[in-house]
């Protein structure tokens, strides 16, 4: 008699959601997956507490997506962030990805699924879920107001521009703008600039009454961002928000069935 799925997520374009978990390896130690009937939501504060990640998969949007967890709107399962990395290792440009649930395991199941012209036949991994408390991490001040389109760049640029950061061995990059305008600043061990960019809005107008809003982000981060292109499809456009009082934002697809958007405050380095 075959065992219950509790829960099961297909994923046509595993290679995205692979490459969005190489982003998380730096950032958080274990990741919460909160699954419900609809979709996927990871949401968690990095280790330097400067930025929140909030991830959200959409289950009408994959091959197939069930869940089947009995009088519980909603349950987190948690997992260390290598191991599943490690997991879905072999996911190749072409590959799905299978993550699934069973009942009366402790283990979740990661499948890579690969493509009609690979050989060979897949290997599942199993994943150990640690039982814990779970405290959800609360996202303030997420509304940056219906007229806020954000500074739109491509995120193969943006790449080269955290990627120009890490070979100048900069300690930080600075991230300042408006609704007008994003400019990036690396900023070198004795505190002077080694890398300036600006990008203007298509709306950009030099009389524009324009409150700067500013953070410095270390070389870590940095690097889990110049990643963000690999996430996406080539051309993909990333979303960069400025609000008083709020987080810089950033926000980016995860191929064509979630979103990815990280909340940036000073570090306090």
């Amino acid at each position: 008699m075959s065992q219950k799925i509790l829960f099961s997520a297909h994923i046509t374009d595993g290679y995205s959601l692979r490459n969005t978990f190489c982003m998380l390896k730096n950032e958080i130690d274990e990741i919460t997956m909160l699954i419900d009937e609809t979709q996927i939501t990871m949401t968690f504060m990095n280790k330097g507490e400067y930025a929140v990640h909030d991830l959200v998969i959409k289950g009408d949007e994959l091959e197939d997506y069930q869940y089947h967890i009995d009088n519980r709107d909603r349950y987190p399962i948690t997992v260390n962030t290598s191991e599943l990395l490690i997991a879905t290792k072999s996911v190749g440009r072409k590959d799905g990805l299978k993550i699934y649930w069973v009942d009366g395991s402790d283990k979740l199941s990661v499948e890579p699924i690969k493509s009609s012209k690979e050989t060979g036949r897949s290997t599942s991994s199993f994943i150990n879920i640690i039982h814990k408390p779970y405290s959800p991490c609360q996202l303030q001040n997420n509304d940056y107001g219906i007229h806020n389109m954000g500074i739109k760049i491509q995120n193969r640029e943006f790449a080269d521009i955290c990627n120009q950061a890490n070979i100048l061995k900069c300690n930080y990059l600075e991230i300042s703008g408006c609704h007008s305008y994003v400019h990036f600043k690396g900023i070198l061990p004795d505190g002077t600039y080694g890398m300036d960019s600006k990008h203007l809005s298509q709306n950009h107008n030099d009389d524009d009454d324009c409150h700067l809003i500013k953070v410095k982000i270390p070389i870590c981060t940095i690097k889990t961002l110049a990643k963000l292109h690999q996430i996406s499809h080539p051309g993909t456009l990333l979303k960069f928000f400025f609000d008083e009082y709020k987080p810089v934002k950033i926000e980016s697809k995860i191929g064509s069935y979630g979103t990815y958007k990280i909340y940036l405050r000073n570090c306090t380095n």
